[in-house]
Parts: structure tokens; C-alpha cells; sequence
């Protein structure tokens, strides 16, 4: 122990290293060249077996990777040459690590890679190398593949051997090939008992029992013996899988209990008819309280204590136990830690994941099983092989600035912010910035308005010239750096020696008028529009303009209507005459100056004496009729149309009137007809004979006298038995289309003028006539310039394309129908959809900015440079810009590191909160802004003031074991596991554990004041 002791260190991973328990140095023999032939066998062996050659590279790499192995040294002849043989095996179809020993005499494996069921209930007493006492062990069959031999095998149970199967030497494979018969000869009984239960074979006789069984029973009945079949399916201890069981409880059964005779008398019935009792007997209240026991159960039925902690019989852990499962299943807190029966770490725990295969939170942190970070997490990436939050800020594990972000490129290698404003890792300018360029050398806002990195103005701007050497706005004003009117500006001229606009004016640099202002003239001597209108420098009339004579001695606007200065009629204008001496409007009508009616408009004559129109309606200036207008004249004794009409001045019927007589004495129109004066049909009228006894019209259209058709009308036949003109039209009697005049179809069967005009019967556009085609489907002379049946544009015509759907000359200068720019002219597209120069240019038809334009998007609704550095139409940073928000409302980069506008921490900065108002991943890991612990962190508690994984543990903030921890406390106090256990902080057994243990001959605690004492 004082050899351990002084030597057991932790290494580099944690783990504790012991020496070899050897008091001094010990010989061991030179095995070379065995291990050499050896060597050579698993060559060939490799060569032959693919698959055997690479499940060995597999545990050969994977030994030497968890540092179970390395390689040799060379050696000299002072040193070691003893050899240990290694392999790869399989124990009950699991993978393990096999190692040949030489000096054991025995077969050993590891206890979590044998089920229950294989323990055989037995113990062997093992004594260990340079030990001074032995050990009791469980033995278990187990089935093995190795490379020395394959089949079943009884093996002693131990809970760390130094590997997962210790081979020894052949004494035990003897011991196993016995093991093997014997569970020959119990399956074979069993089986036989299961068919014949009253009967033995003579082999099992022999091997088993010192007296015979009869070898029949004939007058046994089967319903007198229950089948020992049943009694064995009934007891769980008799089964097949535990035979070294059955082989005791059989040799028990029928070598001390037997009470059969070993001679047979044939001729007594009742000897033959006697039963091995022994196998109809239950077993007693004592056998199943055992069998109980050996299931960890109580006299009732419940489990036991040792039952509930996972332990058998004998203090070993139960499968259960070992997969880390309490009595129910359910996962126990070691399980759920991810620790094994040996509060070891488990496969799924060095993996980082939990009981459910989730990632743990330390797995979710990027930490490994020491609290290492992981080769994803010294990466900057998390789980899921994404940027973590320290990544996206270009900050390496240490919070250290990375390569990328001293080069000034974020995550994608893009330019961040910083970089596109031309400032380095530490906010300096950059040699480019300084020079006035940008990130790809293109000048800067500041450099394209002449200003140096300070706003200073350079010598260009100081000579009034722009980044391309252009002058600038200022200095096409004629303005200095200052403001101030250069040496051009102050004689009115601009920048290349042309007039200015006040120059043009007449105004001189401070607004007053020059002394070609003051006489009316422009810049070129030519009189102004003021001049030209009469006016002097204060807006007076001129001496012309008072005579009313305009700028070249012509009469003006109002000199012209004959009207003076003040709006006033003139001289000539009194008379009734205009400028060239011509009547005037009013004179033409016959009115005066004041719109009364002259001497000539009395007698009803006009300006040149001609009768005037009332004159000519017999109307007298009043408008009453004259003496000829009641007499029934005109103005030149011509009978008026009343008189013609037979009326008279009041529209009263004359006398010839009622005699049916016109003026003349011939018959009127209703005499004609056969109608008197009051339309009353005549006595010629009624046979349908007119005024000469010829037919009249009614008669000639096969009408009776009261209007219904004749015999002949409803043929369709005239007077003559001619077709009539319906008849030809294709109408019937009613004015109803015929069958032909439905089809287009004239008297001859010929294609009417409608049908040529493609109408239908009612006048309506046939089929082919509203798509605009004529009877032979060519298109009409309307549809040819894109006119519809009613010379409406057509559907083509509308959109701008002609009959063979062509733009129209119209359309391609983006012009609609009536010559208004159509809908894509107004969005800036041309014929094709193409954006024009100006819709390129974020312009509208009137070459204002366009609604994108001022939201900063580009002709694809990108965003233009500006609009993707936050700024706005005149350069000024946009709301989104001072909020820390990109184009589309996410965090710009300075913005999700937690930096304001000017690369300042923001508040939830300082308060360890990211952009959501979520605690960040330092704020998470316990850290304030400069990476120090926070004051939490050091109390061990999460962000929500719970206790961390690391304080549920009981490890502190370095992972060390905190003073709780080592008195073996939970975090409330309460003894953890291994404390329950008797167990420290390293699985060793306490103090109070080597003191108590159970008396062998009482069964109690030794430590339990009732313990006896022998």
C-alpha cells in the first residue's frame, strides 16, 4: 500500500496512474521467440481473413488512440524481454480486449459483460500474484470467439480485470470440456423427463444415481403423476439456461432422497407401480424463500433493499444495475449523469450526450468531458457545425481578434462594416481611408465632395474643382470655397466667361438694374418683354403705349377693339366703327354703341338695307306678324308654307283645305290617299282604288283596307304575283327571317349585302365579323388598322400591336392608343420590358426620383450601395441605420455584436444581453463583458439563478471538487450516491465503509450495537 500511496498521480487527462504492485523488480523470462512465431501466425492469419485484418487495425488504432498502448522502444540487453500476447475477442457477441496470460491458470472476464442469467451460482477462491490472501469469485458460462479457441466456457467474474478476457492456461478448458457433459446429460434427462416422467435413461443412471430406476410403469395411470415437466417450468431456478443448477437439484433429488429398491420382482405388481415421490413434491416453503432470495425478494413477494440498490444475492451488481437502470427501468442519477456502475465516464458521456442522445449543456457549449474545449469549439463552431456567437464577431476562443477580422472580413469573408467604412481592427483609418478611397478604391463620399480624412478642404476644393477635376457646383456659381463672388462672378460672368442668368436679366451682383435694365433692353440691345409691352422700368405706360401704339408703331390689343387707355371708347368706336373706319360687331346688327336699334333695324333692314331675318318671317322689329304675313305671304307675295298647307294664319283649315284642294286646286296628299278631312277612308279608299281609280299603295302591298294582308300578301307576292320586297328580303308575311334570310341568304339563294358585311338577320356582327373577318376569313378593312366592329380599338390594338401582333410605331416610343405613355412607359420598361435609361437611373417618365429611388432600391428592388450602408437619398444615416438595423430590419454586424453606431457597447451590451434581449453566450457561460467571471459564475449558478451542471455536481468554476463535494453532500445537503454507498469522492471506500460490514455468522453489522459477539 505504501508503494501506491507514494506513487499514484493524475495525469495530463485527469486520470489517476498507479505503479505495478511489485515490491521490487521482477525477472521475467526472455519469450521473444515465442512471441515472434506468434507474430508470424497472426500474419498469416491477417492475409487470409479480411475482415478479421480490419476489425484488428480497428482495436489496434483504438487502444493506441486512448493511450492503453504505444509503441516499443528499442531495447538493449540490460532491459525487458517479456512479451505479453494481445487479441481481439468476443464475449457473448460483444467486442473486447483480450489478453493471453501465461502464469494464470484460469479463465477471467469482465463482470458488465455477463448477463444474469449466465452466472452458474458457484464461487472459486482466486488467489492474486504478490497478494497475501485470497479472493472469492463469481464463475459464469459465457460463449467466446478468440484466436486460441471458440465455443462456451466457465469463466470467473471480476468487476476491473486488466483487460475485458484474461486467457489462461488449458487447465480450465478441461475443466470445460466436464462443464460441457455435464450439461449434455442434464438437457438429455430433462428432455426425457418431459416425455416419460417416470423414467430414466440407463446412461443418466449410471453417471448420476448409486440405485436404479424401474425402467417401466405400466400400471401407472398419468393422471396419478403429475408430469415433472410442469414442476419444472413452474420453479425458475430449473431451466435450461441455468443447468449447473439442475445437474445440483437432480443429484440432490434422486441421490439422497430416492427411497426406490435397486431389484425389480416382476411378479409384484405394486413394486412396479411405485413412483419416485421426490419428483411429485413441491418444493418446500425453505427451497422457494431461496429461490426468492436469489430474485432479490422478500417472503412477500417485494423487492429487497439490496434488490432496490441493484445488487443479487451475493453483493454484485445486477445486468440492471450495470446498464444503469434502478428496479423499475427507469434510469438511475448516475445514469442520468452519464456515469457508470464505477461512477466512470460512459461512451455516450465522452461523446457529450446525454441519457436520451441529446447534446449535453456542455456538449452545447463546445466543452468536452474535462471542460476542454473541443477541436469544433477552438474552430468557433457549435453543434450543429454552425458560426457561434463568438464566431459571427470574428473572435476566436479567447475572445482574440482572428485573422479574418484583422483583415477586416466577417463569417463569409465579406467586408464588415468597419472594413466598408475603412477602419481597421481598432477603429484607425486605413491607408486607403486615409487616401479617400473605399473598400474596392473607389473614392469615398467625402473624397467626391473634396474633403480629407479630417473634413479639411483639399487643394482641389480649395480651386473650386471635384474628384474628376470638374468644377464643382460652387464654382459654377461663380462662388469660392468661402462663398464669396469670384473675380467672374462680380461682372456677370459664369465659369466660362458666359453671361449669368442675373446677367441676362440686366441685373448687376447685387440685384440692381444696369442702365440697359433701365432702358428696356436685354443683354443683346433688344427691347425686353416689359418694353414690348409698353411699359418702363417701374411698370408705367410709355408715350406709345398711351397712344396706343405698341413697341414698332402698331395699334394694340385694345387700340384694336377701339378703346383707349383706360379702356374707354374712342372716337371712331362712338360711330359705330372700328380702326379702319369698318362697321364694328354691334354695327353689323344694327345696334348703336349702347345696343339700341339704329334707323335701319326699325324698318326691319340691316346695314346694307336688305331685309332682315325677321323681315323675311313677316315679323316686324316687335315680332309681330305684318299685314302680308296674315294674308299668308312672304316678303315677296309668295304663298308661305301654311298656305300651301291649306291653313291659315291661325292654322285653321281654308275651304279648298276641306275640299281636299291645295293651293293650286290639285288634290293634297289625303285626297290621294282616299281620305277626306278627317282621315276617314273615301268611297274609291274602301276597294283600295286611289283618286284615278288606279290601286293604291296598301292595295300594291296586299293589305285590305284595314291594314290585314291579302291571300297574295301572305304568299309574298305584290299586286302582280311579283315576289315583294320582304319576299325578296327573306322576311315572311310577319316580318319574321325565313329559313334563308337566317342563313345570309337572298331570294336566289345568293349571300345578302349583310351577309357580305358579316351581320346576322338582326344587324349583329356574325361570328367571323367580330374577330373582324369578312366572308372569306380575310381580315376587314377595319381590322386591318386594329379597329373592332364598332371602330373601337381592338384587343391587339389597345396593348400597341398591330394586325400580326407587331408593335405599332406608336408602341415602341412607349406611347398608348391616344398617344399618352402607357403603364410600362410610366414604370421606365421599353417595348421588350427592358428598363430604360432613366428606370436604370431610379428616374420616372418626368425625371423625378421614383418611389424606390427615395427608398434606396435599385431598378431589381435591390438595394442600391447607399441603402446597404444605412444611408439615405442625400448620404444622412436612416432610422434603421442609427437603430442598428441592415436593409431588411436584421442586425447590421455591428449590431449583433452589441455595438452601437460608433462601435460603443450598447446597454444590453453591458448587461450581457444580445439583440433578442437574450442572454448571450457569455452571459450563459457565467461571463461579463471583458470575459471575467461574473458573480454568479462564481457562486456556481446559471443565468436564471439556478445551480449550474458544474454546482449539481459539486465541482467549482475551475472544476475542482468543492468542500461539499468532498464530504460527499449534494447541492442541498443531502448524501449523494456514493456517499449512500460508503464511497468518496474517487469510488474509494470511506472510513465508515471498511468499519461495517455484515458478520458471517449473524448476518448483521458488526458497527449495530445488537451484534454478538463469539
Amino acid at each position: 500500500m505504501n508503494i501506491l500511496n507514494a506513487n499514484v498521480a493524475r495525469d495530463r487527462d485527469g486520470h489517476l496512474q498507479m505503479p505495478l504492485p511489485f515490491k521490487k523488480k521482477p525477472v521475467l523470462p526472455n519469450n521473444y521467440i515465442l512471441a515472434a512465431q506468434r507474430l508470424e501466425h497472426l500474419k498469416r492469419k491477417l492475409q487470409r481473413n479480411t475482415e478479421y485484418y480490419n476489425e484488428y487495425n480497428e482495436f489496434m488504432n483504438d487502444i493506441i488512440r486512448r493511450g492503453d498502448a504505444e509503441e516499443a522502444k528499442e531495447t538493449t540487453g540490460q532491459e525487458w524481454k517479456h512479451f505479453q500476447p494481445h487479441c481481439n475477442v468476443y464475449v457473448n457477441g460483444v467486442k473486447g480486449e483480450g489478453l493471453r496470460d501465461t502464469g494464470a491458470d484460469m479463465i477471467v472476464v469482465r463482470a458488465s459483460l455477463v448477463p444474469a442469467m449466465a452466472y452458474t451460482g458457484d464461487s472459486i477462491r482466486v488467489r492474486m500474484a504478490e497478494a497475501s490472501h485470497a479472493y472469492d469469485l463469481n464463475t459464469a458460462v459465457i460463449k467466446v470467439v478468440t484466436p486460441l479457441f471458440t465455443g462456451t466456457i466457465v469463466a470467473v467474474v471480476m468487476d476491473d480485470p486488466p483487460c475485458d478476457l484474461l486467457i489462461g492456461n488449458r487447465v480450465q478448458y478441461r475443466h470445460m470440456q466436464a462443464i460441457n457433459e455435464l450439461q449434455q446429460a442434464a438437457c438429455q434427462e430433462l428432455h426425457w423427463f418431459r416425455r416419460r416422467p417416470n423414467s430414466v435413461p440407463e446412461k443418466v443412471q449410471k453417471r448420476f444415481y448409486s440405485k436404479s430406476l424401474p425402467s417401466s410403469a405400466d400400471s401407472t395411470t398419468q393422471s396419478e403423476l403429475p408430469l415433472a415437466s410442469e414442476q419444472l417450468e413452474q420453479d425458475e431456478t430449473i431451466a435450461l439456461e441455468t443447468s449447473w443448477d439442475t445437474i445440483k437439484i437432480l443429484e440432490k433429488k434422486y441421490l439422497e432422497k430416492s427411497d426406490i429398491n435397486t431389484t425389480e420382482d416382476e411378479s409384484d405388481s405394486r413394486k412396479r407401480k411405485r413412483t419416485p415421490r421426490v419428483l411429485c413434491q413441491p418444493l418446500s416453503k425453505t427451497q422457494e424463500w431461496r429461490n426468492k432470495k436469489r430474485q432479490g425478494l422478500d417472503q412477500h413477494g417485494q423487492a429487497t433493499e439490496r434488490k432496490r440498490q441493484g445488487l443479487d444475492l451475493h453483493g454484485q451488481a445486477t445486468e440492471r444495475k450495470r446498464q444503469g437502470l434502478d428496479q423499475h427501468g427507469q434510469a438511475t442519477e448516475r445514469k442520468r449523469q452519464g456515469l457508470d456502475l464505477h461512477g466512470q465516464a460512459t461512451e455516450r458521456k465522452r461523446q457529450g450526450l446525454d441519457l436520451h442522445g441529446q447534446a449535453t449543456e456542455r456538449k452545447r457549449q463546445g466543452l468536452d468531458l474535462h471542460g476542454q474545449a473541443t477541436e469544433r469549439k477552438r474552430q468557433g463552431l457549435d453543434l450543429h457545425g454552425q458560426a457561434t456567437e463568438r464566431k459571427r464577431p470574428g473572435l476566436d476562443l479567447h475572445g482574440q481578434a482572428t485573422e479574418r477580422k484583422r483583415q477586416g472580413l466577417d463569417l463569409h469573408g465579406q467586408a464588415t462594416e468597419r472594413k466598408r467604412q475603412g477602419l481597421d481592427l481598432h477603429g484607425q483609418a486605413t491607408e486607403r481611408k486615409r487616401q479617400g478611397l473605399d473598400q474596392h478604391g473607389q473614392a469615398t463620399e467625402r473624397k467626391r465632395q473634396g474633403l480629407d480624412l479630417h473634413g479639411q478642404a483639399t487643394e482641389r476644393k480649395r480651386q473650386g474643382l471635384d474628384l474628376h477635376g470638374q468644377a464643382t457646383e460652387r464654382k459654377r456659381q461663380g462662388l469660392d470655397l468661402h462663398g464669396q463672388a469670384t473675380e467672374r462672378k462680380r461682372p456677370g460672368l459664369d465659369l466660362h466667361g458666359q453671361a449669368t442668368e442675373r446677367k441676362r436679366q440686366g441685373l448687376d451682383l447685387h440685384g440692381q438694374a444696369t442702365e440697359r435694365k433701365r432702358q428696356g433692353l436685354d443683354l443683346h440691345g433688344q427691347a425686353t418683354e416689359r418694353k414690348r409691352q409698353g411699359l418702363d422700368l417701374h411698370g408705367q405706360a410709355t408715350e406709345r403705349k398711351r397712344q396706343g401704339l405698341d413697341l414698332h408703331g402698331q395699334a394694340t390689343e385694345r387700340k384694336r377693339p377701339g378703346l383707349d387707355l383706360h379702356g374707354q371708347a374712342t372716337e371712331r368706336k362712338r360711330p359705330g366703327l372700328d380702326l379702319h373706319g369698318q362697321a364694328t360687331e354691334r354695327k353689323r346688327p344694327g345696334l348703336d354703341l349702347h345696343g339700341q336699334a339704329t334707323e335701319r333695324k326699325r324698318p326691319g333692314l340691316d346695314l346694307h338695307g336688305q331685309a332682315t331675318e325677321r323681315k323675311r318671317q313677316g315679323l316686324d322689329l316687335h315680332g309681330q306678324a305684318t299685314e302680308r304675313k296674315r294674308q299668308g305671304l312672304d316678303l315677296h307675295g309668295q304663298a308661305t308654307e301654311r298656305k300651301r298647307q291649306g291653313l291659315d294664319l291661325h292654322g285653321q283649315a281654308t275651304e279648298r283645305k276641306r275640299q281636299g284642294l291645295d293651293l293650286h286646286g290639285q288634290a293634297t296628299e289625303r285626297k290621294i290617299q282616299g281620305l277626306d278631312l278627317h282621315g276617314q277612308a273615301t268611297e274609291r279608299k274602301r276597294p283600295g282604288l286611289d283618286l284615278h281609280g288606279q290601286a293604291t299603295e296598301r292595295k300594291r302591298q296586299g293589305l285590305d283596307l284595314h291594314g290585314q294582308a291579302t291571300e297574295r300578301k301572305r304568299q309574298g307576292l305584290d299586286l302582280h304575283g311579283q315576289a315583294t320586297e320582304r319576299k325578296r328580303q327573306g322576311l315572311d308575311l310577319h316580318g319574321q327571317a325565313t329559313e334563308r334570310k337566317r342563313q345570309g341568304l337572298d331570294l336566289h339563294g345568293q349571300a345578302t349585302e349583310r351577309k357580305r358585311q358579316g351581320l346576322d338577320q338582326h344587324g349583329q356582327a356574325t361570328e367571323r365579323k367580330r374577330p373582324g373577318l369578312d366572308l372569306h376569313g380575310q381580315a376587314t378593312e377595319r381590322k386591318s388598322p386594329g379597329l373592332d366592329l364598332h371602330g373601337q380599338a381592338t384587343e391587339r390594338k389597345r396593348p400597341g400591336l398591330d394586325l400580326h401582333g407587331q408593335a405599332t410605331e406608336r408602341k415602341r416610343p412607349g406611347l398608348d392608343l391616344h398617344g399618352q405613355a402607357t403603364e410600362r412607359k410610366r414604370q421606365g420598361l421599353d417595348l421588350h420590358g427592358q428598363a430604360t435609361e432613366r428606370k436604370r437611373q431610379g428616374l420616372d417618365l418626368h425625371g423625378q426620383a421614383t418611389e424606390r429611388k427615395r427608398q434606396g432600391l435599385d431598378l431589381h428592388g435591390q438595394a442600391t450601395e447607399r441603402k446597404r450602408q444605412g444611408l439615405d437619398l442625400h448620404g444622412q444615416a436612416t432610422e434603421r441605420k442609427r437603430q442598428g438595423l441592415d436593409l431588411h430590419g436584421q442586425a447590421t454586424e455591428r449590431k449583433r455584436p452589441g455595438l452601437d453606431l460608433h462601435g460603443q457597447a450598447t446597454e444590453r451590451k453591458r448587461q450581457g444581453l444580445d439583440l433578442h434581449g437574450q442572454a448571450t453566450e457569455r452571459k450563459r457561460q457565467g461571463l461579463d463583458l471583458h470575459g471575467q467571471a461574473t458573480e454568479r459564475k462564481r457562486q456556481g449558478l446559471d443565468l436564471h439563478g439556478q445551480a449550474t451542471e458544474r454546482k449539481r455536481q459539486g465541482l467549482d468554476q475551475h472544476g475542482q471538487a468543492t468542500e461539499r463535494k468532498r464530504q460527499g453532500l449534494d447541492l442541498h445537503g443531502q448524501a449523494t450516491e456514493r456517499k449512500r454507498q460508503g464511497l468518496d469522492l474517487h469510488g474509494q471506500a470511506t472510513e465508515r465503509k471498511r468499519k461495517v460490514f455484515d458478520c458471517k455468522r449473524c448476518g448483521k453489522e458488526r458497527s449495530s450495537s445488537n451484534h454478538k459477539q463469539f
